[in-house]
């Protein structure tokens, strides 16, 4: 059985068209419908030593095997919720353990920018992790996702053939690029993958995964499992929508291979890939 055949529709699309900015426009009987089906929640308001805590939590109860292969899984049956912890793992690694650090020029802490005391809006964190990726990436929504990942139901997500190869085609369409691809290039070719069919937001969610893990990088702007950079992080326009630092890669700066063998040892046609032009 897979992530989608227990998925209740229904529930899905309440919840996808939740805004947590008119909650109200979200009936009490869909909400309560999508809560029984585990898809949304109440909100709860924590401390930024509860949320960072939690946070610790989640990613000490994961461990990379895993994650990696709800990626690879999620990624060959287009099951998006699934390739969503991984980016989360990705930036806990290097996530500083902190108290909160006031600064005069922000009511937030100036690590995390979590606030001291917040509202935690679980159905959002849900609506954004049926995405595939990261929307924030503060210390709320890398617990949630973990945790998400961390409790899902005990499926056969172990990667198939289908699933393996699909990842390596990805890898083939980046190599095959001229130097002057940007991820918004790729964006284009990467929807046309067959037999896969991504919406344009769950390729800019893979996209930017990608970056969050290392993948697609540049030697100055590097991925989260090599440091934590903070999340006042640079844009390489000011009308950007790309994440950090996938923000700042063109095909010129390659695959990282390094990053390749960090998250795909268990997979050799993966972990031992090399770009033609080498």
């Amino acid at each position: 059985m897979s992530m989608n055949q227990i998925i209740d529709p229904k529930a899905k699309k309440i919840l996808m068209q939740y805004d947590p900015n008119f909650p109200e426009q979200t009936s009490k009987e869909n909400f309560e419908y999508a809560k029984a089906k585990g898809l949304m929640f109440d909100t709860e308001e924590l401390t930024h030593d509860q949320i960072n805590s939690w946070a610790f939590l989640e990613f000490k109860r994961c461990n990379k095997e895993s994650v990696v292969n709800s990626f690879l899984y999620g990624l060959g049956h287009n099951i998006a919720c699934c390739r969503s912890a991984i980016s989360a793992y990705a930036i806990m690694t290097h996530f500083p353990p902190h108290d909160y650090l006031y600064k005069d020029e922000f009511i937030f802490c100036a690590i995390c920018t979590i606030y001291p005391k917040q509202k935690v809006d679980y159905s959002f964190l849900n609506a954004c992790r049926f995405t595939g990726s990261l929307v924030s990436g503060k210390p709320d929504e890398l617990a949630f996702y973990l945790q998400q990942h961390n409790e899902e139901p005990i499926l056969n997500n172990t990667p198939t053939e289908s699933d393996i190869h699909t990842f390596v085609a990805i890898l083939h369409i980046i190599d095959n690029c001229d130097d002057n691809t940007t991820p918004t290039i790729f964006r284009k070719l990467l929807r046309k993958l067959s037999p896969i069919k991504f919406s344009v937001e769950e390729v800019n969610a893979l996209i930017d995964t990608l970056g969050y893990c290392g993948i697609l990088q540049t030697t100055e702007h590097q991925g989260f499992i090599y440091h934590f950079p903070g999340y006042l992080t640079p844009r390489k326009t000011r009308s950007s929508d790309w994440a950090y630092p996938v923000d700042f890669w063109t095909r010129k700066n390659g695959i990282n291979t390094d990053a390749l063998n960090y998250w795909f040892s268990h997979y050799p046609i993966i972990a031992n890939w090399k770009s033609k032009n080498v």
